[in-house]
């Protein structure tokens, strides 16, 4: 069995950064979202209310495995309290969510089954520690996932599928022209008739990547975005001051980086479009967006600032479009069908508390059925 260390402290955590990203290069699990610099950032901004709880298993004197946990309290039914550990960057309240996709533990490749299993031999012999773990964005290929299933059914907890949800993605072929040949008939007429409008109003596409010019396109992105949700009357996410502040803190690290691109579209001097992606192992993931709509646009700001994106990371060599957790319905789907699936998973042990959790669970879906049946 391998050696775990539990890291509670700041300068435990900063004492990780030399190896972290080496360890996540050398993992199954490489995203973004696991870097040390997007972690490190998330618990700066979030995590004044949480505990630090990461899990390190040493081999002799060799990291093979980071589980990037925290801990928190949470409220069941008003009348229970749960000891939760979950991944650094899950669990904000709703407003403030920054969706961190792909999280899972941090394993060297070749081992991961012994790795999960001193990591879940350790919890379950930590039982003052923890209520439930809850394990959120996981990806649903993780090679990981069926590990600690399995393992912590053999170690006697409690194995819960929570939610799946689905991301799309986009394979990018090598040449643009291939790329339209991918898309529906009427996106790809959409998006001729949007170059022939753009032809003939001296647009400009502008790729910003420099900490230099962040500021002034980050300023355009927010204020594009907030002007389409005021006016539906819903605030937009950048009003929220600490999903603010992680973009504007998390900017500054992966610039230096080349990990985060700005794409602006203007017209007659004018921004239009704007998008925010991150960009890591020649994959750009789609964040964010904003877009002038209405009347004074004569042709799709929102089609037209991606279709010009794409052929841009043509061009550059990526491979990949994320286009992230989709919603059904949503205008992804406009342009890919494949998708990969995002699991939630938890743990639990069999206590008291949990039974009572059980009970009352059912109570509510079976209040919950009743409504449904009298509507």
């Amino acid at each position: 069995m391998l050696t775990i260390q539990k890291i509670t402290t700041l300068d435990g955590f900063r004492g990780l950064q030399h190896c972290w990203d080496d360890l996540l290069n050398g993992s199954s699990s490489n995203t973004i979202a696991l870097t040390w610099d997007w972690l490190w950032t998330w618990w700066e901004v979030f995590g004044c209310d949480r505990e630090l709880n990461i899990l390190v298993a040493w081999d002799e004197d060799q990291i093979v495995a980071i589980a990037p946990l925290l801990k928190r309290a949470v409220q069941r039914y008003s009348f229970l309290e749960f000891a939760r550990l979950e991944f650094l960057a899950s669990g904000e309240a709703e407003e403030e969510e920054i969706c961190s996709e792909y999280l899972d533990f941090i394993i060297r490749r070749g081992r991961e089954a012994e790795s999960v299993e001193s990591i879940t031999s350790y919890l379950r012999d930590n039982d003052e520690d923890w209520d439930e773990v809850l394990l959120t964005a996981v990806p649903g290929n993780s090679q990981n996932l069926p590990l600690i299933n399995e393992s912590a059914g053999a170690e006697s907890l409690r194995v819960q599928a929570v939610s799946s949800d689905l991301a799309l993605y986009l394979e990018l072929p090598d040449a643009y022209s291939s790329f339209v040949e991918m898309l529906s008939p009427s996106l790809s007429r959409e998006i001729r008739k949007d170059r022939r409008v753009l032809a003939t109003k001296g647009h400009r596409f502008r790729v910003i990547d420099t900490a230099g010019e962040f500021e002034e396109g980050f300023d355009i992105m927010t204020r594009l975005h907030q002007s389409r949700w005021t006016s539906r009357g819903e605030p937009g996410v950048f009003s929220n001051s600490k999903f603010k502040a992680f973009h504007e803190s998390v900017a500054g690290r992966l610039l230096d980086k080349d990990r985060l691109k700005l794409f602006v579209l203007e017209v007659a001097g004018e921004p239009i479009a704007a998008l925010m992606a991150f960009t890591y192992q020649k994959k750009v993931l789609l964040y964010q967006s904003g877009f002038l709509a209405g009347s004074r646009v004569l042709f799709h700001p929102g089609t037209a600032i991606r279709d010009l994106a794409i052929e841009w990371s043509i061009g550059e060599g990526y491979i990949e479009w994320d286009f992230m957790k989709t919603q059904p319905g949503s205008y992804k789907y406009r342009w890919t069908s494949q998708a990969r699936e995002i699991r939630t998973t938890r743990l639990s042990r069999s206590h008291s508390k949990e039974t009572i959790y059980g009970a009352a669970s059912r109570v509510v879906d079976s209040l919950k059925h009743i409504r449904r049946a009298l509507t």
